[in-house]
């Protein structure tokens, strides 16, 4: 039984334009891409969920609390908000033993669509002196990464994670896309289950959206 359910979720699976899919486990989309000069590929997660987009939303905007959700991450911090919309932060991720692990420095943005009820978190990478490079890991480069909550009619929430990166070193490519296949599912999935403890208030600019 378990197959043909595979069989069906794979058979309705639609993708956007573009992206491959890779497979659907545990209701999660999960498709990739090749990025534009590189044998890296882009990876896209893909969800409904009945969490509504406010309570998701502050969780991912609580930086401190992300290792506990977001796969291989061991570290997060704000460095300075530059308003109440715009932030630069810190991110440690901890790779299998040999690799190296890896860092990033971005400016983390969050934006609003009232009229269609999206929330957009997006995270894109920076030089800043508040954040030289450490001797621990190899500073990564993020190049489009980014959450899309969207309430939809129905009052659940479509929830979408790309992740564009770069993690630098010397890394061999198929090494570099077997680490990150899974992120996508890993992350939604633990996601949804630290939005359900509710010890995070919903983001008030949203509060009001389902």
């Amino acid at each position: 039984m378990w197959f043909w359910v595979l069989l069906l979720q794979i058979a309705f699976a639609t993708p956007p334009p573009g992206w491959d899919l890779v497979g659907v486990t545990d209701g999660v989309e999960v498709s990739r891409k090749v990025m534009s000069g590189s044998g890296l590929f882009a990876f896209r997660g893909e969800t409904i969920s009945d969490i509504p987009a406010a309570t998701l939303s502050s969780v991912i905007w609580n930086d401190p609390i992300g290792p506990e959700w977001v796969d291989l991450m061991y570290l997060s911090a704000e460095l300075t908000s530059y308003d109440e919309y715009t932030k630069l932060v810190h991110q440690g991720y901890d790779l299998p033993w040999p690799i190296q692990d890896r860092d990033y420095v971005m400016k983390e943005q969050r934006t609003y669509d009232q009229d269609s009820k999206i929330i957009t978190i997006t995270f894109q990478s920076v030089e800043d002196s508040l954040m030289p490079v450490q001797e621990c890991c190899v500073r990564a480069v993020a190049y489009r990464t980014f959450w899309y909550l969207e309430v939809l009619p129905s009052g659940q929430t479509k929830v979408i994670v790309e992740v564009n990166t770069d993690p630098k070193g010397y890394l061999p490519d198929w090494l570099v896309n077997l680490i990150q296949e899974d992120w996508p599912h890993t992350t939604i999935t633990s996601l949804k289950k630290r939005a359900l403890q509710g010890d995070v208030s919903p983001d008030h600019n949203a509060s009001d959206w389902q």
